[in-house]
């Protein structure tokens, strides 16, 4: 996680959330180092249950696996503890408000399923390319108000 990229006009950072992928005991640590709140999703919340609209019936007996060894390591517990609380929950939320909707409006409006070109240069290139989409069709509809 880059806290430095974001910028300084923005204020301090204090509070981080996070996917799954992004669960990394280290790098959790740093950033509670400089007094960050850190909230990483371990996996799907407890209590999140079926969505409302799901009328595809309901699976026979699921099979519950063993958690993950690196879910029980004492950060990992401590994360879990953390989202499962009122608090951790209301944070966490906010992510469908803020993130979520962008990553549905690029791949619905603008059509960004997949990227074209390989290598890291060249996708970064065209991640830039989407996101000034994004920003200018973002600021024509801002504009027009």
């Amino acid at each position: 996680m880059d806290i430095e990229a974001v910028p300084r006009q923005l204020g301090p950072v204090a509070t981080v959330l996070a996917d799954t992928g992004y669960a990394n005991g280290s790098t959790i640590q740093k950033l509670q180092e400089q007094d960050i709140e850190v909230l990483v999703a371990m996996g799907r919340q407890t209590g999140s249950g079926p969505r409302r609209h799901d009328f595809r019936p309901v699976p026979p007996q699921m099979v519950t696996k063993a958690p993950a060894q690196k879910w029980k390591k004492p950060w990992a517990v401590a994360m879990k503890k953390a989202l499962e609380s009122q608090r951790g929950r209301d944070l966490y939320r906010l992510r469908k408000q803020s993130v979520e909707p962008v990553f549905g409006i690029l791949k619905q409006a603008l059509g960004f399923r997949q990227f074209l070109l390989r290598g890291l240069g060249k996708v970064n290139l065209e991640w830039q390319l989407i996101t000034c989409a994004y920003n200018l069709k973002r600021l024509a509809v801002l504009g027009a108000n």
